[in-house]
């Protein structure tokens, strides 16, 4: 029997949803097959990088050309999934891009300390958000004009990120006047790490997870009147 290449037969649409579900880097590849993949990029709805997959040279400029090329084809990307560990430079502009762009889901993992700039750190589209690690907010964060971060955020998950007092976090956790799911992870004792004391005040939230490295925290406030579940 002769062979048949049955999935470069199936429709783009098709073949957009297969590689939103490998590593972004993966799926570029795929571009040198042929004629047949050269613009299947412009399709994917998830875009995942990791400078730990392959070797880690030219990963800023590879990422820089694939926002670009997106942007370009008015392409609808859903979620962005960055793991960065030795190239940080440019996560700032690449987090503005995606919060620009109109995505749905932000999901950061950075392994040293990354301070967020308050005035890119906003998006009216942005449905889930994840900082894992490395994350700091040192007391400059100031809301924007609305007074709201991200007025329909849903699902808040916070691995090991710093705060600068109790106040911050405080002040983070109830701008949301949409959020159902909160999860709040303590790392080591290594300087990083939520503060102190625990402060949720949030009366949409319906549901909340939180996980300590070693100790808990010394006072833990819930103001959470809708809530359904508590782990």
């Amino acid at each position: 029997m002769r062979s048949r290449d049955f999935i470069s037969s199936m429709p783009d649409e098709v073949l957009g949803k297969i590689l939103s579900f490998v590593p972004t880097r993966l799926a570029a590849s795929t571009t040198v097959l042929s004629k047949r993949w050269r613009n299947l990029l412009s399709l994917v709805d998830t875009l995942d990088f990791s400078d730990e997959i392959g070797n880690p040279e030219g990963f800023s400029d590879f990422v820089d050309a694939t926002l670009d090329l997106l942007s370009n084809s008015h392409s609808i990307v859903k979620s962005f999934s960055l793991s960065c560990k030795h190239e940080k430079s440019r996560v700032d502009s690449w987090i503005r891009t995606v919060l620009e762009s109109g995505f749905l889901e932000l999901h950061l993992k950075i392994v040293s300390t990354q301070c967020i700039e308050s005035q890119l750190f906003t998006s009216n589209t942005l449905v889930q958000l994840t900082l894992y690690g490395g994350f700091c907010f040192d007391g400059t964060l100031t809301p924007p004009r609305s007074g709201v971060f991200f007025p329909n955020l849903k699902t808040l998950n916070l691995v090991s990120v710093w705060f600068w007092d109790d106040n911050m976090f405080e002040f983070l956790i109830s701008g949301y006047p949409f959020l159902d799911v909160l999860l709040l992870h303590y790392g080591a004792s290594d300087g990083l790490g939520l503060s102190s004391s625990i402060g949720v005040s949030n009366p949409s939230l319906k549901r909340l997870t939180v996980s300590y490295h070693f100790l808990a925290p010394d006072v833990e406030v819930f103001r959470t009147p809708s809530l359904v579940y508590f782990d």
